[in-house]
């Protein structure tokens, strides 16, 4: 059964591990097997399990890997060509190293994305207090202060209200903008979608 796909960061290892076990002569069924077991009963042990299952069945590493639909077209494309030219370690070690500074950018942008976040969530919240609970106090304050709004007072109050519900309107947008931000973080597929997002930007 195929997995969840593998973040960045777990690719890296993957790939670094065994280009590390590769280069002091392990076998690639022996490297992903130890792995599995070093990993224990995690996701992404059971993806090198099944790797390891279709590695003695007399698939390649990189159409074992393809098999799992745990690891991005990238990673097993080039996986596929290191085996037919015969420099697997060094393209699993070159893969290791892109797929660590991809997680470094990804945690980065995460950390970006994170402040504003929290920030406009508490902003929508206090314009929204402003605009549904302390305007109409004041306005009914007012007219029991003065008898009744004069047209000119009465319309800067509008003008008031209008400029709050659009700031707030504004702030809610933004504030769900962000949201959805920090959700795709939570996935690699949703990662990768904004990080292409952000390129366009």
């Amino acid at each position: 059964m195929a997995q969840r796909l593998a973040d960045s960061a777990a690719v890296s290892v993957f790939c670094d591990s065994v280009a590390l076990m590769l280069s002091v002569g392990i076998q690639t069924d022996e490297a992903v097997y130890m792995l599995a077991e070093d990993m224990g009963d995690t996701s992404f042990g059971k993806t090198c399990r099944q790797m390891y299952r279709s590695l003695i069945a007399g698939k390649n590493l990189a159409q074992s890997m393809k098999d799992t639909g745990a690891f991005p077209r990238y990673t097993t494309d080039m996986v596929a060509v290191g085996e037919q030219s015969g420099h697997l370690e060094d393209v699993l070690r070159s893969l290791s190293v892109y797929y660590n500074e991809e997680s470094r950018l990804f945690t980065k942008i995460e950390s970006s994305i994170g402040y504003p976040t929290a920030l406009f969530c508490i902003m929508s919240v206090i314009l929204l207090f402003a605009v549904i609970v302390i305007l109409p106090v004041f306005i009914g304050v007012y007219e029991r202060l003065s008898g009744s709004l004069t047209a000119g007072s009465f319309n800067e109050v509008s003008v008031a209200i209008g400029i709050g519900w659009i700031a707030l309107i504004v702030t809610l947008v933004c504030t769900a903008l962000f949201l959805v931000a920090r959700a795709m973080m939570r996935s690699p597929k949703g990662r990768q979608s904004l990080l292409k997002f952000l390129e366009r930007l």
